[in-house]
């Protein structure tokens, strides 16, 4: 493992910067019990599923589940604005919130415009604060292709599950054409950063190559940029220093946040964002990005060009831009007084759209090898298109038990107008050619789409006897929810 501490240190040394100090570290968090208005809370999120075959699912959504192992949630998206509309007005008897627009089978469709983002002028303070970090004042960024994850050799099944999760998280919040690429090879051993890969090493400190890393960090990244666009990345997380899980995650998503040209702001201007010099306590609790690092991220890499001045950055450098989301969400398996269903949707900003599914009791492993037939769900998907156009159709879903493989369809696709709600099944038009189909593996808890059209799913399973399904479909011309009830 020293050997491998060479593949960092031309980067660190060039440009580093101490991701997280020695108080950037986390308290023991409080259970929320999920009642009849639960809301995830982003300080209790824990991995869900293995990290087996990370590298080819790092494009796929996160799968989280809170401390009490009660709560699972697929996406990276904060659902808390949307669980407060849906909950409000809720009794002991119904729930029927005003944004229900349509019944489609056994789930209710929902269309809603939530003020939940971040505003033009809060992103442009934040972009000039971030560019100005640098001497060049400029913001900077890749330039034209995505970079390549990859860990040392020499790099433990753990470190890769944690690596895993904070790229899945980023790219979650990234555009379509920005997805990070984690590598199951070894980053290259020698001195010399390899152009167009982001190395991860995890090493005790005394280990870390010399300079540019404050005596106190537990993290620390650096890069080689070239007049503003970052052509290759490097960092190093301590894990003698960084508890595993939640702390873990935290510290990568500041490092790899680094190693894409963010640099620190100051803490009182911006509270919430991750990319603080030195982590307050609260922070090495959060797993998921906040909504002002999910939007910097989606506009450096969707509206601005390398080396943008940041004196340049005005509300024209933005285009088009707003605070107001357009969600499309189902509901599936509701029980008055509880909350019971599946929830499953998307969420469109400024044309960045992202999936979603979450439901209460999350199942045990779904084994096989030893049973023989096979078990089937049905329900619904609910999404949007990059447009805000609403998308809905059947979900059906089988897998052989004795293989843990099985096909996910999604059938009598269509659509509705741009930001309009979807109707009864019927009155859209054929989205497509009306049809998506995939081949899927159980993993534990989660599936996974192997084969079959363009496309990531990513799903989990509900209740003891899996009697539920929830998940995601994310490709570049649709993100869905969708959930499912067995037969």
């Amino acid at each position: 493992m020293r050997k491998s501490a060479a593949a960092l240190a031309a980067a660190t040394m060039l440009a580093a910067c101490a991701g997280g100090g020695s108080g950037n570290t986390a308290r023991t968090p409080t259970t929320a019990q999920p009642v009849a208005t639960p809301s995830f809370d982003r300080n209790q999120a824990a991995p869900l599923g293995g990290g087996a075959t990370a590298a080819a699912r790092a494009s796929n959504e996160p799968v989280l589940r809170n401390d009490a192992q009660n709560f699972a949630f697929v996406g990276g998206v904060d659902p808390n604005p949307l669980l407060a509309h849906i909950t409000r007005g809720c009794t002991t008897r119904s729930c029927d919130p005003s944004s229900l627009s349509a019944r489609h089978g056994g789930a209710e469709i929902g269309h809603i415009r939530l003020r939940d983002g971040v505003s033009a002028s809060e992103l442009l303070r934040y972009l000039r604060a971030d560019a100005n970090h640098f001497s060049e004042g400029v913001v900077q960024r890749w330039g034209n292709t995505p970079p390549v994850v990859r860990l040392v050799e020499g790099s433990s099944s753990s470190d890769m599950q944690h690596t895993e999760l904070a790229v899945r998280l980023i790219n979650s919040a990234l555009p379509a054409n920005w997805q990070i690429r984690l590598d199951g090879t070894p980053a290259a051993r020698t001195a010399d950063q390899e152009r167009g890969v982001i190395t991860v090493a995890f090493l005790p400190k005394d280990q870390w190559p010399d300079g540019g890393c404050s005596a106190r960090a537990i993290g620390c990244a650096g890069w080689f940029n070239e007049n503003g666009r970052v052509v290759s990345g490097g960092l190093v997380v301590d894990p003698n220093r960084t508890r595993a899980g939640r702390h873990r995650v935290f510290v990568l998503l500041h490092e790899i946040l680094h190693t894409l040209g963010r640099g620190h702001v100051d803490p009182a201007t911006f509270p919430d964002t991750v990319m603080h010099p030195a982590g307050d306590e609260g922070q090495g609790q959060w797993l998921v990005l906040d909504r002002l690092d999910e939007a910097a991220l989606y506009a450096i890499y969707s509206r601005l060009s390398a080396g943008t001045p940041a004196g340049d950055l005005d509300h024209t450098s933005l285009g088009p831009w707003n605070d107001v989301s357009t969600h499309v969400y189902g509901q599936l398996g509701y029980i008055p007084g509880r909350f019971d269903a599946v929830i499953f949707g998307a969420v469109w900003q400024n044309g960045n759209v992202r999936p979603y599914a979450m439901a209460l009791d999350p199942s045990p492993p779904l084994a096989g090898g030893s049973r023989s037939g096979s078990a089937t769900w049905s329900g619904r998907l609910a999404g949007l298109t990059p447009q805000a156009e609403a998308v809905a159709g059947a979900a059906d879903m089988t897998v052989q038990l004795g293989t843990l493989r099985g096909a996910l369809d999604f059938t009598g696709l269509e659509k509705w107008a741009a930001h309009a709600a979807p109707g009864a099944i019927g009155t859209g038009a054929q989205w497509g050619d009306g049809d998506l189909n995939y081949r899927i593996a159980v993993n534990g808890q989660v599936f996974y789409e192997t084969g079959g059209d363009t496309g990531k799913v990513t799903g989990v399973f509900y209740g003891a006897s899996h009697r539920k399904v929830g998940g995601t479909l994310r490709r570049h011309d649709l993100a869905a929810g969708f959930g499912a009830q067995r037969q």
